[in-house]
């Protein structure tokens, strides 16, 4: 692993455990990314909102059922990163949900 790497992984794990997932729902390739919306489950499974991007190398958009859901979420962030790093909680998701379905495929 080079040291972009190693730095990229350290910096999107969480420094306590995150529940927070993805479930992505729609995927194109664009010309310069791949654009995705994904479900966001809270804790419990429960859909509270969706995260997309657009393709386009910007960040991810949030959006939630409610101000309710939101402030959780930014809970959830700040004490697993210790800031309000949205996007590196992103791509942790993404990353989970990669290695769970690679290891569904396995079976």
């Amino acid at each position: 692993m080079s040291d972009f790497d190693q730095e990229w992984t350290e910096h999107i794990t969480p420094k306590v455990p995150f529940h927070y997932r993805i479930k992505t729902t729609d995927m194109m390739i664009m010309s310069r990314g791949c654009a995705w919306t994904a479900d966001l489950l809270d804790p419990q499974g429960v859909v509270v909102g969706m995260v997309e991007n657009d393709g386009n190398g910007g960040a991810d958009d949030f959006h939630f059922t409610n101000g309710y859901q939101r402030a959780k979420f930014k809970e959830a962030v700040l004490a697993s990163y210790g800031h309000e790093d949205a996007e590196a909680a992103s791509w942790y998701m993404q990353e989970i949900e990669e290695a769970e379905e690679a290891n569904e495929q396995a079976l």
